[in-house]
């Protein structure tokens, strides 16, 4: 999705004082203040260890310099996560995959290929599967203009979700442009579920850049 409409519709559903941003599903998650860190998964299973091996083993021709320059993406998330531990294994897991992933489609472009076996390429693949396939549910506010205008957001989201090019982005694009601001008086409840289902198209362009 563009990012101008977006920022727009943004700006209408977050009018309120922002504080820390919430974790999603970063590998550096801690637990409550005081509790001690939940042990991180087992580097047997850890898919960001198994991405920078399979850099480690790349086949890469003029692309080597800035492979391993994605490395220490991956180097960052098992340092953070050694150290404070995490909360939410499954979470990270999601993560680690969704960066290998990232990385492996980059480097076909230059011509480098990751050493990913194939049970470590299938998990990675039901990971980010499932990151993508993510979509929060509608449920009336009860204040009929928000509802109407979540409504026409649902409906994009759920255009931008079916999308497999950029063409079909694009026309998604226009029905978000069409779609007027978030009422002055909608409550907090609507203005959540509107950058939620932003959220959800985001993900789903995403989805669309690595196909």
């Amino acid at each position: 999705m563009k990012l101008l409409p977006l920022v727009l519709v943004l700006a209408a559903c977050n009018q309120k004082p922002s504080g820390p941003p919430p974790s999603t599903g970063s590998a550096g998650s801690a637990g409550a203040a005081g509790a001690p860190p939940v042990a991180s998964v087992a580097p047997a299973d850890d898919l960001c260890r198994a991405g920078m091996d399979a850099i480690d083993h790349a086949s890469c021709g003029s692309g080597a310099g800035q492979l391993a320059a994605t490395r220490k993406s991956l180097e960052t998330i098992t340092a953070t996560v050694q150290n404070t531990g995490t909360t939410d294994p499954h979470a990270y897991d999601m993560t680690c995959a969704r960066l290998v992933d990232a990385i492996d489609h980059d480097a076909k472009k230059t011509g480098c290929t990751l050493a990913i076996d194939a049970a470590t390429r299938a998990r990675i693949g039901k990971l980010t599967d499932e990151y993508y396939a993510q979509r929060t549910p509608v449920t009336p506010t009860g204040d009929a203009a928000a509802d109407a205008m979540i409504t026409k957001l649902a409906a994009m989201r759920d255009a931008a979700c079916a999308c497999k090019d950029q063409a079909c982005l694009d026309k998604a694009d226009e029905q978000l442009v069409a779609i007027p601001a978030m009422p002055a008086t909608a409550p907090q409840a609507a203005r959540d579920l509107a950058s939620k289902l932003l959220d959800d198209a985001q993900r789903c362009s995403q989805r669309v850049k690595m196909l």
